[in-house]
């Protein structure tokens, strides 16, 4: 479980809550069509970083991301001849999303690839039903041309602010990507490289986060540690390096009356330790 954790966090999403459920269940999905992720969650952006580190965490060779919400490309204002094909008949551009889709479908012959398509609630609705043609026949008819993707290489990615087209849902695996953890994952001192005696500090942590209704990850957890050996000395401090270190905390609470103790009863507990510690350092020199 762990380790997957650690890939994702590695490629740019940290989080205790682990998503491996979620890849067996795409990857296993017996079907003819387009393997797709609708990747739900309150956490707006956040849900695009969660869709890079997964295709990258899958170890997919090519990602391909195209947002709704981006500007058009301005209009030149050079006006540049019209371009003919070799009948004699005009060239249209190609959209942009048209593009990327081609691309995906080429890339996709030999290469395992994840197309992105982000903000889907901007587009129009049109582009949802071809998307929807897509997904299901594996074909993609753009540029006076029909494309095919390879069903065994390509995934889609969708994500989007409002509830999908109900045909694009059912065709797609669903997944809730939370703004901050919900699992709690039980840490020990070893796991950051200290000794027992570090277990009342971890203890006095955790009665901390969850006063403050927070769940930390790793490296949240481990800067939080690290403020503790070397910067922490008083209620603010603690309050503050929880503040500046962990995603989703609600400021106001850090300063509620009802749980002023909590933060005196963690500093005595840090300071404590801080003097044994100094103690065996001495100890150690002499």
């Amino acid at each position: 479980m762990k380790n997957f954790i650690k890939k994702m966090a590695v490629n740019g999403f940290e989080s205790n809550d682990n998503y491996e459920h979620t890849v067996r269940c795409l990857k296993s999905f017996q079907t003819t069509q387009l393997k797709c992720l609708n990747i739900e969650g309150d956490a707006e952006r956040h849900k695009t970083a969660f869709a890079n580190a997964l295709a990258k965490s899958l170890d997919i060779t090519q990602i391909l991301y195209h947002d709704f919400t981006q500007q058009k490309e301005p209009i030149p204002k050079v006006v540049l001849p019209e371009i003919k094909d070799d009948r004699g008949q005009k060239e249209y551009p190609i959209d942009a999303f048209d593009r990327i889709v081609i691309e995906a479908c080429a890339y996709s012959e030999e290469k395992s690839t994840v197309l992105i398509v982000d903000q889907l609630q901007a587009a129009d609705f049109r582009e949802h039903i071809r998307l929807h043609g897509f997904i299901k026949s594996t074909q993609w008819e753009g540029n006076n041309s029909t494309y095919t993707a390879n069903q065994n290489h390509l995934m889609i990615f969708l994500i989007s602010e409002k509830k999908l087209f109900h045909s694009l849902q059912k065709s797609s695996f669903r997944v809730w990507v939370n703004a901050t953890s919900d699992t709690y994952i039980h840490y020990t001192p070893k796991d950051f490289d200290l000794s027992d005696d570090a277990i009342p500090i971890l203890k006095s942590l955790a009665k901390v986060f969850s006063s403050l209704n927070i769940i930390p990850t790793y490296s949240e957890y481990k800067n939080i540690i690290n403020d503790i050996h070397f910067n922490i000395r008083n209620e603010q401090d603690l309050r503050q390096s929880i503040y500046g270190w962990t995603e989703g905390i609600d400021r106001e609470l850090l300063y509620h009356d009802e749980i002023k103790y909590v933060f005196k009863e963690a500093v005595t507990v840090i300071e404590n330790y801080m003097v044994d510690e100094e103690v065996e350092m001495v100890e150690i020199k002499e």
